[in-house]
């Protein structure tokens, strides 16, 4: 008993949050090779998938997630219930701005925005993204967004992609929604 006690002391894990294209995959494979630990990704999900006789598709299902008899049978009963459930997103707020050259200089350029859904069920997670932005308040239903306009001249319109990523706390519906802004300067 005690060395299965000790044998689960010496485990160690680093987990590595990212986003797409923030480059936290190499940054696993260079750590996990330096620590000389394995590294689990998604290769292992693709092994594993062999391993036991079943599709990629059917592996990616249980990753990162057990599920027990009885929440797959309330959730079988759910996706019943909610078979006519349509989830939608969107983004609402200050999609086209028009400022000044001095209002650029002054510093960044600050609109706002929320997400509006339907059908979808209370909790909500939620989790902006902006690009050559910074969010303000990354998990809440509205949030400002900080753009930097520097060096940007009238008569100049600069344009940036946001996202919002919304999932529904109960069924795990997930809907990544995105749009442009563009910022127009003008002369004074």
């Amino acid at each position: 008993m005690n060395e299965d006690i000790d044998s689960i002391n010496r485990m160690r894990a680093v987990t590595i949050a990212r986003e797409y294209g923030s480059g936290g995959g190499e940054i696993a494979t260079r750590l996990a090779k330096r620590l000389r630990w394995q590294l689990v990704d998604h290769a292992m999900v693709e092994r594993v998938a062999r391993e036991i006789g079943t599709s990629q598709e059917e592996a990616e299902v249980h990753d990162e997630h057990i599920q027990g008899m009885v929440s797959r049978t309330l959730g079988s009963l759910l996706y019943l219930e909610d078979s006519d459930r349509h989830p939608e997103a969107s983004i609402k707020g200050d999609l086209g701005i028009i400022v000044t050259e001095q209002e650029v200089a002054r510093g960044p350029i600050t609109g706002r925005y929320t997400v509006e859904t339907q059908d979808m069920r209370e909790p909500l997670f939620v989790r902006w993204h902006a690009q050559h932005g910074r969010v303000l308040n990354r998990a809440a239903r509205s949030t400002a967004i900080a753009f930097d306009l520097c060096g940007t001249r009238a008569g100049q319109i600069w344009t940036a992609v946001i996202t919002v990523q919304v999932t529904d706390a109960e069924t795990c519906d997930t809907i990544i929604k995105g749009t442009f802004v563009q910022i127009r300067v003008m002369d004074a």
